[in-house]
């Protein structure tokens, strides 16, 4: 199902995950993994604090995800504790 935890909000994207979108990376599949709660390769105290994040509703979501076609092996989506933007970047842009 579109079974959404929390609003995205606006979506930006950095040059780096740019790059990789352009390169014909899939972002709406890591995004829908996002938004559906799977929080990656976030440790567990990440876990954690995403899930009351999305529970309480005010406090940022910060989730790590293994991209092997990203030049860091990883990217990040961290969305504002307001729920107003939604950013994807690589590791060494964060």
């Amino acid at each position: 199902g579109s079974c959404k935890l929390f609003q995205l909000g606006r979506l930006t994207m950095t040059r780096g995950v740019q790059a990789l979108v352009v390169e014909g990376f899939d972002l709406g599949h890591l995004l829908a993994r996002y938004k559906r709660g799977e929080w990656g390769d976030s440790d567990q105290e990440d876990v954690d604090r995403n899930n009351h994040a999305v529970k309480v509703g005010d406090l940022r979501v910060f989730s790590s995800y293994e991209v092997p076609e990203s030049p860091d092996g990883r990217l990040y989506i961290i969305t504002e504790h307001d729920r107003s933007k939604t950013t994807v970047l690589l590791p060494t842009e964060y």
